[in-house]
């Protein structure tokens, strides 16, 4: 549970920083438009600003795939292969890094919200049959103080 939100904190914090570099880098590009600098300096400022894009996005999706997987391991659940190449691919900034596709983040957080939702409703259960025996005690205890 509380892994579940420290990684969600590290999440919006890496969201966040993506949103303001990514306006830092467009405003800097609208700037060099409206003082008509040359296009190759233009040109270099909107390649800069998508590489960094890109990049801020690809540690988002390390991010992701990192507690997925981690989820998926402490369940003993399965993670696909990165052979399957519809589920991964490779970091285009981060070498030797791949990252779970959409298709892949769906399918493992299926997975272990499957088995999550399993967990609960077990306890649930057991939560459910206590609550019914502790009712019929109370229930029997007031009838015999009579």
């Amino acid at each position: 549970m509380f892994e579940d939100l420290k990684h969600t904190m590290k999440l919006n914090k890496l969201i966040k920083r993506r949103e303001k570099v990514n306006d830092e880098n467009w405003v800097k590009v609208g700037i060099a438009k409206k003082t008509n600098e040359s296009r190759l300096t233009i040109e270099e400022l909107e390649h800069n600003a998508w590489s960094e894009e890109k990049f801020t996005t690809e540690e988002v999706s390390i991010l992701l795939t990192k507690h997925l997987t981690t989820k998926a391991s402490r369940y003993s659940l399965p993670v696909p292969s990165r052979d399957e190449v519809d589920m991964w691919q490779q970091c285009s900034h981060a070498s030797n890094q791949y990252v779970l596709t959409n298709a892949g983040i769906t399918g493992v957080r299926s997975i272990v919200r499957n088995h999550e939702k399993s967990k609960r409703d077990t306890v649930l259960v057991y939560i459910a049959a206590f609550t019914g025996i502790l009712g019929t005690a109370t229930g029997l205890l007031s009838i015999i103080k009579q």
